[in-house]
């Protein structure tokens, strides 16, 4: 798929990439796999969920909805990014270094579990 929006083609790139996929369709039939909704209440081990407050495409308020799914979880942590802090970007990207001390607060802090 070419477009000439540069960032909606990378998006549609990586994600025919990420799910093995090369049309539209076929890319939003895998998409909806992709989801805790309905099992997240299967998850019984500690949680750390990372989300950027200005991410290009994953909605922020997709955190609340994770947050609601992972009912047995051993622990649920949140670790929020902003602007005024760094890391608000999809994946942290830009900031990486954040996401990672983050990552390994939870780790350390859960290491006897």
């Amino acid at each position: 798929m070419i477009h000439s929006d540069a960032n909606l083609n990378f998006l549609f790139t990586k994600d025919y990439e990420n799910t093995g996929t090369d049309t539209p369709y076929s890319l939003l039939k895998e998409i909806e796999r992709h989801t805790v909704k309905g099992i997240g209440h299967l998850v019984n081990q500690n949680v750390l969920l990372l989300a950027g407050k200005d991410d290009q495409y994953v909605p922020f308020n997709d955190l609340v909805l994770e947050q609601q799914e992972l009912t047995n979880a051993k622990s649920l942590e949140t670790k929020i990014f902003t602007k005024e802090t760094g890391g608000e970007q999809h994946c942290q990207a830009g900031r990486y270094d954040l996401a990672l001390v983050a990552i390994q607060k939870f780790l350390a802090a859960h290491s006897e579990d």
